[in-house]
């Protein structure tokens, strides 16, 4: 199983598309870095690397990195497991490994790969502010209800460092939701845009709707950056916590559905 979830990290990092779309998110943050530079009345060249890559990302007041996401961290790997069934390379896989090894597998490197989205995204992405900006970062006053706002003023480091692993859960999270939903629908279009719109269509019942039980249901979705309605960190676990077991769930009954029970070929 360990063996299998090696190949498909590595498959991912050597694909075309993976790349791809890291180079798009990269493009758009840094998109999302000039447009808000006025609203910081201060040149980005002036602000530092880690302060500019804040302000792209996580704390882009207009961002349409995050926006898109949702959709880009699902494109290269989510659809895996679809992609096995309809070329019938599952039987290939099914043949050198357990059921159980394999449907495993199949969940946990999609997560993975959902995560180093993010991971690569915000690599590049900091070297490019440190090209721009090669300055000692500064801090930009935040609204007092922004969550992490202490850890911010404490440590600029800090704050990026609970961001990158926020955005990883996410990446992990939405690509297992993402892979439960395809697995049912057997739709590769539909499958990367239910999850999409659901995002979305949470983030606007947010703010047209700004009642309880919206906000409850808000709860369910996870967000890709640190918002209004964060407020600590047992919220935002338990947030990635149903996401995750509403993927799991999915999964599983796509693979029942699809008929391809966990059996070991042995039987």
């Amino acid at each position: 199983m360990f063996k299998q979830i090696y190949r498909d990290q590595k498959r991912a990092l050597k694909s075309i598309l993976f790349w791809a779309c890291v180079l798009i998110g990269v493009a758009l943050a840094i998109f999302d870095l000039y447009n808000n530079e006025v609203l910081y009345n201060m040149p980005v060249e002036r602000m530092g690397m880690l302060t500019a890559f804040i302000h792209a990302t996580g704390l882009s007041p207009n961002g349409v990195f995050q926006l898109c996401a949702p959709l880009l961290c699902t494109i290269p790997y989510a659809l895996a497991f679809l992609d096995d069934i309809q070329t019938r390379h599952i039987n290939n896989l099914l043949s050198r490994m357990k059921c159980s090894d394999y449907y495993i597998s199949r969940a946990i490197s999609t997560g993975i790969i959902g995560g180093l989205y993010f991971i690569c995204v915000y690599i590049l992405l900091l070297l490019i502010c440190a090209v721009v900006s090669p300055t000692p970062s500064i801090r930009i006053i935040l609204s007092p209800i922004i969550p992490f706002t202490y850890i911010y003023q404490k440590s600029l480091l800090g704050f990026i460092g609970i961001y990158t692993v926020h955005s990883f859960i996410f990446g992990f999270t939405f690509n297992l939701l993402t892979l439960g939903i395809s697995s049912i629908i057997h739709n590769k279009y539909i499958g990367l845009a239910i999850p999409f719109v659901l995002y979305h269509t949470a983030l606007l019942l947010a703010w047209i709707l700004p009642k309880a039980f919206v906000y409850d249901f808000v709860n369910y979705i996870p967000y890709e950056s640190f918002n209004i309605q964060i407020y600590d960190l047992f919220t935002v676990v338990y947030r990635h916590g149903v996401i995750l077991a509403l993927g799991f769930a999915l999964y599983a009954i796509g693979i029942y559905r699809h008929r391809v029970l966990c059996i070991d070929n042995a039987e």
